[in-house]
């Protein structure tokens, strides 16, 4: 009989956006396996109102709207952390997978560039096996998720957008499921020790006004969870979902489900990513914020987490 692992967390959930409200389950399906926490069956409004959208980068605005509500008939698991370095390790001497060699890494002078031999597990700047996995493409994640479904027997994936959106959201209709409080206390964002790396004396709007303590990535968990007991929803990497990109959520399902790739039949080039990274600025640290990356493009500030049908058995 496969071997299971289960945890209690303690979860408050609002009883007016989700259908029961009790204490989370966590497992894992086999020892390497990510935690995963089963969210519960509810409903949610993705996307954003048009007044947050106005805060964006004007090349960033529009794509969250319109707003859409979704409903979960049934509950679902995601990973309680994103992918670590580890577990992405166990899978590539496991299946011997070659993943992207290639990787977008910032520089110096601030600019983005792709570097040829930055990889997972040579990114540019010391990670240890805890911290997210980077410089992995949305091919590389889906290739993960398609040997932890042979390994287990189960059903993994990445997440839907409205899958993640509502695992961020946890029951919050604001911008970031911590609200007012200082977001250096729930995620690992552009903050002063990043600014004091680049220029900041003429982009003051790009750095949050707090120290979270990692200049780069952080070890998965360092920061306070939210109220489904998900922890970096929001900073430490980018997450690749499963959708495919469009430039707005006309046409979103309303069960959850992924976005029908005959809405663009080109669209799968990008993949959508959400939740914002280490370096990503005020503006982008939101929990309807969406971005369209190239499906085989790799990033220091890019990783994901899985998603998996079901809950405990």
């Amino acid at each position: 009989m496969r071997a299971l692992w289960l945890t209690i967390l303690g979860l408050a959930i609002s009883a007016s956006t989700v259908a029961w409200a009790q204490p989370a389950l966590t497992f894992r399906d086999c020892p390497t396996c990510p935690e995963m926490v089963v969210l519960p069956a509810g409903s949610f409004v993705m996307g954003a109102p048009a007044s947050e959208e106005e805060d964006a980068p004007e090349e960033f605005r529009g794509w969250s709207v319109p707003q859409v509500p979704v409903t979960f008939r049934q509950p679902f698991s995601m990973g309680r952390f994103e992918v670590t370095r580890g577990e992405f390790r166990a899978f590539v001497e496991a299946s011997g997978y070659m993943p992207v060699s290639s990787c977008r890494v910032l520089t110096a002078g601030g600019i983005w560039a792709d570097r040829h031999g930055a990889s997972w597990d040579k990114p540019g700047f010391e990670q240890t096996d805890e911290d997210p996995v980077i410089c992995v493409s949305a091919e590389d994640a889906l290739a993960y998720t398609r040997w932890l479904s042979q390994l287990t027997g189960r059903r993994y994936r990445l997440p839907s957008e409205s899958e993640w959106e509502y695992g961020a959201r946890a029951g919050s209709p604001e911008q970031r499921y911590w609200g007012d409080a200082s977001p250096c206390a729930f995620a690992n964002v552009a903050d002063a020790s990043l600014a004091a790396e680049s220029d900041a004396t003429r982009m003051v709007e790009r750095y949050f006004a707090c120290v979270d303590g990692y200049p780069r990535s952080a070890p998965v968990g360092s920061f306070a969870a939210n109220a489904f007991g998900l922890h970096d929803m929001l900073g430490n990497v980018w997450e690749w979902t499963g959708d495919c990109w469009k430039e707005d959520l006309v046409g979103v399902p309303r069960d959850g489900a992924y976005r029908p790739i005959q809405d663009n039949p080109f669209s799968c080039i990008r993949r959508a990513a959400r939740g914002g990274g280490w370096s990503s600025p005020p503006a982008l640290i939101r929990a309807a914020q969406r971005f369209g990356a190239v499906t085989r493009s790799a990033s220091i500030n890019t990783g994901f987490r899985v998603a998996r049908e079901g809950g405990v058995d």
